[in-house]
């Protein structure tokens, strides 16, 4: 859902759905489906390469936070 805090997508989800009425309604029901399905298709990659991309950023960065809490200390104890 993160991504349709991106007004780009938002844009894209709305001319899908105008797209595919004023498609239905001037060209009928197979023809007219083929704009619209065309940018939900372009949508759905969008949405999906977007998702991997934010997955793969958090997991670097739990790995990032987890490697920078441990550290190496010498102890001497005794002469």
């Amino acid at each position: 859902m993160e991504n349709f805090d991106d007004p780009i997508n938002v844009i894209l989800l709305a001319a899908a759905i105008v797209s595919i009425a004023i498609g239905l309604f001037k060209d009928g029901f197979p023809k007219g489906l083929i704009d619209g399905v065309s940018i939900i298709i372009a949508l759905m990659i969008i949405i999906i390469v977007n998702s991997v991309n934010n997955y793969i950023s958090e997991k670097r960065l739990a790995a990032l936070i987890n490697s920078s809490n441990v550290q190496e200390v010498a102890v001497h104890r005794g002469s």
